[in-house]
């Protein structure tokens, strides 16, 4: 006996679509409106391993870094009363002017 709606092609295919390109389970769950039985129960039918995606430890620090970059120049930005991107305008043209920056590469 089956409760829920039926799934149509169109249904499989975005669930393929979405489980091959790493959208969690519970993401998948709230755009498709069904439930995690249901996406879980397709994916095994259909013989679509669900599996994590882990980014590599150096793109996760650079992530950490990038972050921890934005959130300085924000804080810097807002102590000196500007704007972040002004802030960041004024500190590459500092660098172009006094030369720190070398275009030979």
């Amino acid at each position: 006996m089956r409760l829920g709606k039926p799934w149509t092609a169109v249904d499989d295919a975005n669930l393929k679509l979405a489980t091959n390109s790493g959208v969690e389970t519970r993401e998948i769950c709230k755009i498709m409106g069904r439930s995690k039985d249901s996406i879980n129960s397709r994916r095994r039918k259909l013989k679509i391993r669900a599996q994590r995606r882990r980014q590599p430890r150096e793109e996760m620090i650079m992530v950490w870094i990038q972050r921890d970059v934005v959130l300085a120049f924000q804080k810097r930005a807002a102590a000196a009363g500007v704007h972040r991107v002004e802030y960041v305008r004024r500190i590459l043209v500092k660098v172009l002017e006094d030369g720190l920056y070398d275009d030979a590469s």
